[in-house]
C-alpha cells in the first residue's frame, strides 16, 4: 500500500489494482470474524452458550452454559464499549471460547483500554498454555484452527498447530465504531486482515481458491 490508512470514510492507495476490486473480491464469502452466533446445538440433546454478565462495571464474567448449567467462566475485566464475548466453537468434541479481557486505566483525564484476547479451550488458557501475550481472531479456517497470537510483541500467525511464515507489527483487532472496519474479516475458507510491519501496513488474505 502506499501512504497511510485512512478510516471514516476508508481510503488506502494499493501498489497494484483498486481500493474497490481489492475489498470486493471474494467479498460473498467473508463477514466480520466477531460476529459469531453465542448458542451452539451440539446435538438434539447437547447445546452450549455463552452468556456475558457483569455484576459489577469491574466485574464481569462470560459463562459457558451446557443444556442450561454452568459449566465454564471467563473472567472479561471492566465493562466498556467492547463486546467481551468474540466466539464459540466446538470442533472434535472441544468446546473454543475466545474472549477479551479488558482493563480500564485511567490517565490525567483520560481512560485507556487495555485489551487482551484469550481463548480457552475444555476450560484450559491457551494463552498460558502456549506463553503468549495474547490470543485472537480465531477461527476455523477450512476446517483446521487458525488464530493470531502475540509473543514478545510481534503478531505470528498459526494454523493447524503450524506458524506461517508472517509477522506484523499490529493487526488491528476489536476495534468498534470506525476502527471496527479492519478488524479480521472471514469466511468458512477466508480471513483477511490488516498488518502493519516497519511502518508498512499491508492487507492480506489467506485461504482457498
Amino acid at each position: 500500500m502506499v501512504g497511510d490508512l485512512q478510516l471514516d470514510p476508508m481510503s488506502f492507495n494499493p501498489v497494484h489494482g483498486s481500493q474497490d476490486a481489492i475489498l470486493e473480491r471474494h467479498e460473498d464469502e467473508k463477514e466480520n470474524i466477531y460476529q459469531h452466533n453465542n448458542y451452539i446445538e451440539i446435538d438434539e440433546n447437547n447445546t452450549l452458550e455463552a452468556i456475558t454478565y457483569f455484576a459489577a462495571k469491574d466485574d464481569g464474567v462470560v459463562m459457558l452454559q451446557q443444556n442450561g448449567e454452568t459449566i465454564f467462566e471467563a473472567d472479561v475485566g471492566d465493562g466498556s464499549p467492547i463486546d467481551p464475548f468474540h466466539g464459540l466453537w466446538v470442533e472434535d468434541g472441544h468446546w473454543i471460547l475466545e474472549v477479551a479481557y479488558v482493563t480500564s486505566v485511567k490517565q490525567d483525564n483520560t481512560v485507556h483500554l487495555e485489551i487482551i484476547g484469550q481463548v480457552y479451550r475444555n476450560g484450559v488458557n491457551l494463552n498460558d498454555l502456549y506463553g503468549y501475550e495474547e490470543i485472537f481472531g480465531y477461527q476455523p479456517l477450512g476446517g483446521k484452527p487458525f488464530y493470531f497470537y502475540q509473543q514478545d510483541g510481534v503478531i505470528h500467525l498459526s494454523y493447524d498447530g503450524q506458524d506461517l511464515p508472517l509477522w506484523y507489527d499490529e493487526v488491528p483487532h476489536y476495534g468498534c465504531c470506525s476502527y471496527g472496519m479492519i478488524n479480521p474479516r472471514a469466511g468458512s475458507n477466508w480471513v483477511g486482515f490488516w498488518g502493519q510491519r516497519d511502518g508498512v501496513w499491508y492487507y492480506t488474505e489467506i485461504g482457498q481458491y
